[in-house]
C-alpha cells in the first residue's frame, strides 16, 4: 500500500473514532488528526473537510452492504433491494454511536441531500434500471418518470420519519429493540409503496421481503458496522 493511501485510511479510521466518541457536532478537524499525530492540513489534503469524510464513510458502508449480498444467490431483485435497505437502516441505527452520528450529521442540509442519494449515488447498480428489472421479474410495465417520481417521494418520507424520530433527542429514549423495529418498518413501508402503486401482488412483496429478512439474520453484524 502507498504511503499516501496508508495515511488516508488511517485519517478515515481515525475520524470514525471520533464520530464515535464526540459525535458529529463536536467532532473536529484538529481532534482527528491529533488521533494519530498528524497536521490538520494533512486531513485538508485528503479529505477537504469533515462533510467529505462523512461521504466517504456512507460511500463504504454502502458499499460493504452490496459486497456482502452480491456473494450471496439472490434471485429476485426485489429480495435483493429489500435484504439492501434494511441492512442499511438497521446498521446505521445499531448502536448509539451510529444513531448519535447520524442525528447529528442529518442536521447538517449538505449531509442530508446526500443521504436521501446516498444509495443510488454510491451503487450505480441501484439506478432506475434495477427498479425496471424487479418490473420485469414480475412482468409489470411501469414509465420510468413514473418510477424517478416515486423514488423522490420514497425517499423524502423516508427522512421525514427518520426526521420526526430524531427532534428533540426523541431517538435516545428509544430501546435497541424499539429502533430495530422502527428500522425494518420503515424499509418495509418504503420500499413497497413503489412496487404496490405499480401492481405487484401484496403477497409477492411479502414473500420478497420475509426471503430478504431471513437473508441479513445470517449476516454478521460486525460486518456492516457504519462506524
Amino acid at each position: 500500500m502507498k504511503k499516501g493511501q496508508q495515511t488516508k485510511e488511517l485519517l478515515l479510521e481515525a475520524a470514525k473514532a471520533e464520530f464515535r466518541e464526540v459525535g458529529y457536532f463536536n467532532a473536529s478537524v484538529n481532534g482527528i488528526t491529533k488521533r494519530i499525530g498528524a497536521q490538520p492540513s494533512l486531513l485538508s489534503y485528503h479529505f477537504k473537510n469533515i462533510n467529505n469524510i462523512i461521504q466517504v464513510i456512507n460511500r463504504d458502508f454502502h458499499a460493504r452492504i452490496w459486497e456482502e449480498l452480491q456473494s450471496r444467490d439472490i434471485k429476485d431483485p426485489l429480495t435483493f433491494l429489500f435484504a439492501y435497505d434494511i441492512l442499511i437502516n438497521t446498521a446505521t441505527h445499531s448502536t448509539p454511536e451510529s444513531r448519535r452520528f447520524k442525528c447529528e450529521s442529518s442536521a447538517s442540509n449538505k449531509v442530508s441531500m446526500y443521504a436521501i442519494f446516498s444509495s443510488s449515488n454510491t451503487m450505480p447498480e441501484i439506478d432506475d434500471s434495477f427498479y425496471d428489472e424487479i418490473l420485469e421479474k414480475h412482468n409489470i410495465t411501469f414509465p420510468r418518470s413514473m418510477i424517478y417520481n416515486l423514488r423522490l417521494q420514497e425517499s423524502a418520507g423516508r427522512r421525514e420519519l427518520f426526521i420526526h424520530y430524531y427532534e428533540k433527542d426523541t431517538y435516545k429514549k428509544l430501546s435497541e429493540d424499539e429502533w430495530y423495529r422502527l428500522s425494518v418498518t420503515i424499509s418495509y413501508c418504503t420500499v413497497t409503496t413503489l412496487f404496490r402503486f405499480a401492481g405487484i401482488a401484496n403477497a409477492v412483496i411479502d414473500k420478497c421481503f420475509y426471503e430478504a429478512f431471513d437473508i441479513i439474520l445470517d449476516i454478521d453484524p460486525e460486518k456492516v458496522r457504519l462506524l
